[in-house]
């Protein structure tokens, strides 16, 4: 009786030691859906909020590789232009691999088909796939579609061949792809919009400088060199944006200063440099309606300051004026010293550096003329080519 009542209590210990096990394995599974379910989540977010192309597709690279624990990933989206996909961003490879994609055929496949799959790197030369795909591998392909339009692939790969993905990561994966396709589309749509909106400003500031013979292609070096001693300087690229259309913009102000004083070849009298100056304050008030990024205008309006605070139109020094103020100011100055004007012939750019470092300090920032210094001697910076043969009356 003893040993069948032992025997009883070991079934019945069994029985809850399985049930307790196949509790935590559940609670275990669940835990894991539901941090996936977060994650994902937190993806969507993370990418939608992105605007840039560039952005997205970092976002998108590395939230995949993050989320699925994988070893590679590749993104490739359709070049209408070479009838083909294009690699577009990478995680996890080396550089060659970017043009040289072993998983180009599964894309094609996938963009075909307009089918996910799943499938092991070793069977890559087995391609093109046929049947029904496997339910594990080390490798995932999902197409990348927006309201029925296929754009491009995600590709991920295991961090190695004993690393296998499941039914429920190639879930994940096609949510994550949903949500890109969608993001990877406005960014498109935005680029489109910035490229036209960016052409617009240019012939916006090449009407200002056709104004005056002497300032031809200003504005364009201006933004130009610009956007060089601000990546040298580590701006973020949200920011070189803004700053890239206030450097066109910057002289759109001198629209109310008279021909006469503006190309008065002569000494201005007290009043003509008053609306020389005056420039800022009516660019800024143009662009205020129209609600333009306040970086923009505050480059408009501060872009004649000075760091000593002698400058206009209020008067504001060292770090109150805003930054790109600063930098927008002093390739300005670069661009005036040797461009030729009425009043005198252009300096070399060795002269104007010398100029600019007698006014670090006092009329420029002189991290900026260190930076623009710096670029000008490595050959970034773009320089009028020659000097002009213009009237002088």
């Amino acid at each position: 009786f003893a040993q069948e009542a032992t025997l009883s209590l070991l079934r019945t210990l069994a029985a809850e030691a399985a049930r307790a096990i196949q509790n935590a394995q559940f609670y275990e599974e669940a835990t894991q859906c539901l941090q996936q379910l977060l994650t994902v989540q937190q993806t969507s977010q993370a990418i939608t909020t992105k605007l840039s192309l560039p952005e997205v597709l970092d976002q998108v690279m590395q939230e995949l590789v993050r989320i699925l624990r994988g070893g590679a990933a590749v993104l490739a989206l359709i070049d209408p232009r070479q009838e083909g996909l294009q690699v577009r961003a990478t995680r996890g490879l080396v550089e060659d691999l970017r043009y040289d994609w072993p998983g180009r055929a599964v894309g094609e496949w996938v963009i075909a088909h307009g089918q996910a799959v799943m499938y092991d790197q070793e069977a890559l030369p087995l391609l093109p796939l046929h049947g029904d795909p496997p339910e594990t591998g080390n490798a995932m392909c999902v197409p990348l579609s927006v309201e029925g339009e296929i754009i491009g692939v995600v590709d991920v790969r295991g961090r190695d061949s004993r690393h296998r993905f499941d039914r429920q990561d190639m879930l994940v994966l096609t949510t994550v792809a949903n949500q890109a396709a969608v993001a990877l589309k406005n960014a498109q749509l935005y680029e489109e919009i910035r490229s036209l909106y960016l052409s617009v400003v240019q012939s916006l500031a090449a009407a200002i400088d056709a104004r005056d013979p002497y300032t031809h292609g200003h504005s364009h070096r201006v933004a130009r060199n610009t956007l060089t001693v601000a990546r040298q300087l580590g701006l973020p690229a949200r920011d070189l944006r803004s700053l890239e259309i206030a450097s066109y913009l910057h002289d759109i102000g001198k629209i109310g200063v008279r021909d006469g004083v503006l190309l008065k070849p002569g000494k201005l009298s007290r009043e003509e440099r008053k609306q020389i100056d005056d420039h800022p304050v009516i660019g800024a008030r143009i662009l205020e309606p129209v609600g333009f990024d306040p970086l923009v205008i505050g480059c408009v309006l501060h872009h004649h300051e000075r760091y000593d605070g002698q400058g206009y139109p209020h008067g504001l020094s060292g770090e109150e004026i805003p930054w790109g103020a600063r930098i927008v100011g002093t390739v300005d100055a670069f661009d005036a010293i040797v461009s030729d004007r009425p009043y005198r012939q252009a300096l070399t750019p060795e002269e104007a550096s010398i100029k600019l470092q007698e006014g670090a300090g006092t009329q420029f920032d002189p991290q900026v003329v260190q930076t623009l210094i710096a670029c000008y001697q490595k050959g970034l910076l773009v320089i009028p080519e020659t000097t002009l043969d213009l009237p002088t009356g």
